[in-house]
């Protein structure tokens, strides 16, 4: 049994630490992304996803939108009249 074994080597039944906090990556371009959503409001998750690509931040465009969200950076895309 699991709990056996962990007793033997650590001299307690307690489970082991799981998961754990991981620091977003996009928290280093924190001002640099704030920057060109003030600069650039009609910029697409798309096209800032490009940009920090070009910076060398490799993400997802999940991971730009949960962090936009998070930081309450949002802006709003206007509609485009025909």
């Amino acid at each position: 049994m699991k709990w056996s074994q962990r007793y033997r080597s650590s001299g307690s039944v307690a489970p082991g630490k799981m998961g754990g906090h991981r620091q977003c990556l996009l928290e280093p371009h924190r001002a640099f992304i704030a920057e060109r959503i003030a600069q650039t409001p009609h910029l697409t998750l798309h096209g800032l996803k490009a940009e920090l690509a070009a910076r060398g931040v490799s993400v997802s465009h999940d991971t730009v939108w949960r962090f936009l969200r998070r930081e309450g950076l949002r802006f709003k895309k206007n509609a485009v009249c025909a």
